[in-house]
């Protein structure tokens, strides 16, 4: 991670004070990075670096010669800060998707930034909290807001977004623009399917070749479904023909025991793979422990997104002395394109043509008209006027009504656009805008902002070779129809994996996870018990937006619903958090 300051006031040139990441530096360029560059040889060369030149040195001289023009030619994860002396610019820069995290403030003539967000509170005091977004979040539990993109729970210490560019000083005011388009992707056609199924197992098996270009062990995430199953396999392959193999491998699920009785369809299809591979596979189930230290952790600090799995996995990969986890988070997205090849995904964005066409071809739904027109929860088309949702899509669709916030401040948060809840999947037409907008509207950038945030504290990092730029940029360009060839999810990624991923996992139903549920269940219910039992010996805080005798009695309350214990945890968490605010809330 990178983390440093620049001060404005030392006349008109800025001056970086670097606490950490590579520097490099290039004529009157220099470059503070947190970076891994795809193919930094081919770099080199185009730029006239020494060929033991530094990832660092290298996008130094890059920008020398292109500025903004060379951060596509960039291919991997980075976040950057640059200091250009020429124009007296300061630059900070992510990577297309945002797997690497950048945060900044500025503070009079000084700029802070830091790619771990604890790390910039701590140097941030007087950034006081954000009460409207902190209430937002209470409100709307479970949705991506669009002030996520950007802010945090402090004013003024913002968030780049993935792909984006923040230019300060010189002679211009700051400015923050993305400088990576999607919509330029280039059309993909072939004549055949098997040659789109052909070229996108290639450009798969490129992008996993360079997630694996490392030393020392490797693991990998292994679900039992296709994405994590693909990259496990395919990395295994390719450390074996450097002589190598992959260490070990994690899931999040576990056989059944006495405690959590009944079978685990996905937790058999990953020992499955393993024992195929004879790598060694570590059963990471949620626990009492992970589950408390999640809903304890402090909100404003570092973000927490599924680390309730992760944290586990990241401490018994470090005593293995593991430096890079491999994990197919994304696949759903784009390249799998799970979340789209669904006949109510063709319904709901109107595109009735081309159900027509997949129905004279004899491709029908496997489930019934009627399930595809009604779908299930927020991703039917009929789903989300219905009365009858699960919970999490209800509170993801309206607000959670918690009694202890008083009505002003949940007005204020509803009439204002930047809290209104995004959809995960747009009612957009066409099949490029829906993936597109599946990747700006922050969904992925979050967990891989937390995942890096947690590993760095193991000297770990976490590799996505299914967020690979070029991988992406190929399944955006692919025609529409092709998602929909036999009418089932994934269908070119299965068609591309037949002779790589086992029969049971490539054709089979979603595997079932009845399992995991139950002990994340169990888990999260004695957690949300410990965290209330500390609330209640608390004494509420003084705001003038929240009830702190409400607090009282729903903490007192003990419901047993699921509404009743989601309200009872974001009271506790507003109580616990309360503690290290001091006089800081607004």
């Amino acid at each position: 991670m990178i983390a440093g300051t620049i001060d404005f006031t030392a006349g008109y040139l800025p001056r970086l004070t670097a606490f950490a990441g590579a520097l490099g530096r290039a004529g009157p360029v220099e470059v503070l990075a947190d970076l891994r560059l795809d193919e930094p040889e081919e770099l080199a060369a185009a730029f006239g670096c020494a060929p033991d030149a530094s990832p660092a040195d290298i996008v130094a001289a890059a920008w020398l010669s292109r500025k903004e023009a060379a951060l596509p030619l960039l291919r991997g994860d980075f976040a950057l800060a640059i200091v250009d002396h020429r124009t007296g610019e300061v630059v900070l820069a992510r990577d297309h998707v945002g797997i690497r995290p950048l945060y900044w403030y500025r503070h009079g003539r000084e700029l802070r930034f830091s790619g771990d967000l604890a790390d910039l509170v701590a140097r941030c005091p007087e950034a006081p909290i954000d009460d409207v977004f902190f209430a937002a979040q209470l409100i709307r539990p479970f949705a991506l807001l669009p002030a996520m993109n950007v802010r945090t729970l402090h004013v003024g210490l913002l968030k780049l977004p993935g792909g984006h560019v923040a230019v300060f000083g010189g002679r211009r005011e700051t400015r923050v623009t993305r400088w990576m388009n999607w919509w330029n992707c280039p059309d993909v056609r072939f004549r055949k399917i098997d040659d789109y199924a052909e070229a996108l197992r290639e450009r798969l098996s490129h992008s996993i070749r360079r997630a694996v270009r490392t030393e020392g062990p490797i693991a990998s995430h292994l679900s039992g479904g296709i994405d994590g199953t693909a990259v496990t396999i395919l990395a295994d392959k390719h450390l074996r023909l450097d002589g190598r193999k992959l260490d070990r491998a994690y899931t999040w699920f576990a056989g059944p025991s006495e405690d959590v009785p009944g079978g685990e369809d996905t937790w058999s299809l990953a020992k499955l793979v393993a024992q195929n591979l004879s790598v060694p596979l570590h059963e990471m189930p949620a626990t009492f422990d992970s589950q408390f230290a999640m809903a304890a952790a402090d909100p404003f600090g570092r973000p927490m997104h599924m680390l309730d799995y992760e944290m586990r996995v990241l401490a018994h990969a470090s005593s293995h002395g593991v430096g890079v986890i491999l994990s197919g988070w994304g696949g759903d997205e784009v390249v799998s394109t799970r979340r789209l090849a669904g006949w109510h995904d063709l319904l709901r964005c109107g595109r009735w043509y081309m159900a027509a066409r997949l129905w004279r071809a004899g491709i029908r739904p496997r489930r019934s008209l009627k399930a595809a027109l009604l779908g299930w929860g927020r991703h039917g088309v009929l789903g989300p006027f219905l009365p009858s949702l699960p919970m999490g899509d209800t509170i993801f669709l309206r607000a959670l009504s918690l009694p202890f916030i008083h009505q002003d401040m949940v007005e204020r948060v509803l009439v204002d656009d930047d809290y209104a809840p995004m959809r995960r999947v747009r009612a957009e037409r066409g099949y490029r805008p829906t993936l597109i907008s599946q990747l700006e509207d922050g969904h992925l950038a979050r967990r891989c902002e937390s995942w890096a945030m947690a590993a760095a504290d193991y000297g770990i990092t976490h590799r996505y070779p299914l967020l690979d730029r070029e991988l992406l940029a190929f399944c955006l360009g692919l025609p529409p129809e092709l998602p929909y060839i036999d009418g089932r999810p994934r269908a070119l990624l299965r068609l591309a994996l037949k002779t790589l991923v086992p029969h049971e996992i490539r054709e089979g139903d979603k595997p079932r996870e009845t399992n995991r549920v139950a002990r994340l269940a169990r888990a999260d219910d004695l957690a949300l018990d410990r965290l209330l039992e500390q609330a209640r010996h608390t004494e509420a805080p003084s705001l003038d937006w929240i009830d702190s005798e409400c607090i009282g009695r729903v903490l007192a309350h003990r419901g047993a619903g699921p509404v009743d214990r989601l309200i009872q945890r974001q009271a506790a968490t507003v109580v616990l958090a309360a503690r290290g605010w001091k006089n800081v809330l607004r």
